[in-house]
């Protein structure tokens, strides 16, 4: 008896697992979901881990009703991918794995600027800001079909219609981003990138065609006098033509509007230190020492140097060759201050007599390096004019020293040798 108690219990057994509804494979106790009185399943028991699967519930999959995924009670059967239970809503334009742009909570997509990220399009500037569909033509019916990453996917009408440059005929880049900034809501000088030339200061201009007079925008120099070649001519303040000064604007001028402020540092070294030296902050303008505009060469130190001659005289009074009324003081103060100062007493040729009222440059006209101490070099026109007596007639020396001291006028005048002419 008790032997066929067992194997109806074992065909009992058998005829149960026959007849589950979730196949042969599966496994577990009906009490993990199920009560005694029905077989609808009862959240009250039911403590099935869903995370021990492959398919962790999470956000709206942890609240939908099992048959939504499960339309087959052999829950083996269900599958994981997106579109198992999701209609494609986007045709097929952005691929099937809907993890790339949601999660299980919404379908709201709100990681857009990563989602650009990771395609190698960042939304930057303008971009960040526009409608999707200004790029995504079909965006309204959810469809976002790759448009690629390069400007003339969007914008090659733009670069086609431009005439002011035109861009096919220059040859330009059509990456916009090499001239365009993409920061700019517009295509004009002000989204220009300039940063080869920077416009800025006296050069902050919003019409190209200032500089740019031709179509293509390429036959310009970059040089100061291609475009200021009148303001060069035109300057009187000083008149930059007579004075010999460079057409290359930089060497003097910044960018600032109205030419301000101007240096001339060639000054020290080739002429004069005025930006160093005792002269460094002394002056303002340039007509401080040059009173004449229209000659730079000009100059006067009495302007700022003006003293009365006792305190003039007594300060130079050990200075050979001083002369109060010397317009030469760059001759004996070369670099403008007072330790520097030149004596001729020093050199091969003292200054005596009316040597030391002669004005420097009677003597230095062509600069002071290598005059000639030989008296004729200087009075060639005085031997040459001399009547009582003849000089040339009667053949005497050019040596001067030899006749004359340096004495004004001439005399005393000695013949040295008088016999040589007694007959």
């Amino acid at each position: 008896m008790r032997r066929l108690s067992f194997i109806i219990s074992t065909l009992w057994a058998a005829l149960l697992s026959a007849q589950s509804p979730h196949g042969e494979q599966f496994s577990m106790d009906c009490a993990t979901c199920h009560n005694s009185t029905s077989w609808s399943l009862d959240r009250s028991i039911y403590s099935f881990e869903h995370d021990t699967t492959s398919f962790p519930l999470q956000g709206q999959h942890a609240i939908i009703d099992c048959k939504l995924c499960h339309v087959s009670l052999q829950f083996s059967r269900a599958q994981t991918d997106c579109n198992a239970c999701h209609q494609d809503i986007h045709a097929q334009s952005v691929g099937m794995d809907c993890a790339r742009c949601h999660d299980a909570s919404a379908w709201l997509v709100d990681n857009i600027s990563d989602l650009h990220l990771q395609n190698g399009f960042p939304l930057m500037g303008v971009h960040y800001l526009i409608n999707c569909k200004e790029c995504h033509e079909s965006s309204d019916q959810l469809k976002f079909e790759p448009i690629g990453n390069e400007c003339m996917a969007c914008h090659q009408t733009e670069f086609l219609a431009t005439t002011k440059p035109n861009h096919s005929e220059a040859g330009y880049s059509m990456d916009c981003t090499e001239c365009h900034n993409i920061n700019s809501f517009e295509w004009s000088a002000s989204g220009f990138n300039h940063d080869f030339f920077p416009l800025a200061q006296g050069h902050e201009i919003n019409d190209c065609a200032q500089c740019h007079q031709g179509s293509t925008y390429t036959d310009i120099s970059s040089e100061c006098i291609s475009c200021h070649l009148n303001e060069f001519v035109a300057a009187s303040n000083p008149d930059h033509q007579k004075t010999g000064f460079s057409n290359n604007c930089a060497e003097c001028h910044t960018t600032a509007k109205g030419w301000n402020p101007a240096d001339y540092r060639q000054h020290d070294a080739e002429y004069f230190p005025i930006y160093s030296g005792a002269h460094a902050g002394e002056w303002d303008q340039c007509v401080t020492c040059h009173q004449q505009a229209e000659n730079f060469s000009s100059f006067s130190c009495f302007e700022c140097h003006e003293h009365n001659q006792h305190d003039m005289d007594k300060q130079h009074s050990d200075v050979n060759g001083y002369n109060y009324n010397s317009t030469a003081c760059l001759a004996c103060h070369p670099n403008g201050n007072s330790e520097s100062v030149f004596d001729h007493s020093r050199t091969n040729f003292p200054l005596t007599g009316a040597h030391t009222t002669t004005e420097c440059l009677e003597c230095h006209a062509k600069g002071y390096a290598g005059t000639s101490a030989l008296c004729i070099d200087c009075h060639t026109v005085d031997f040459n004019q001399a009547k009582n007596p003849n000089h040339q007639t009667l053949s005497f020396s050019t040596d001067c020293a030899s006749c004359h001291s340096t004495d004004p006028g001439w005399n005393p005048a000695l013949l040295p040798n008088h016999n040589e002419f007694l007959l």
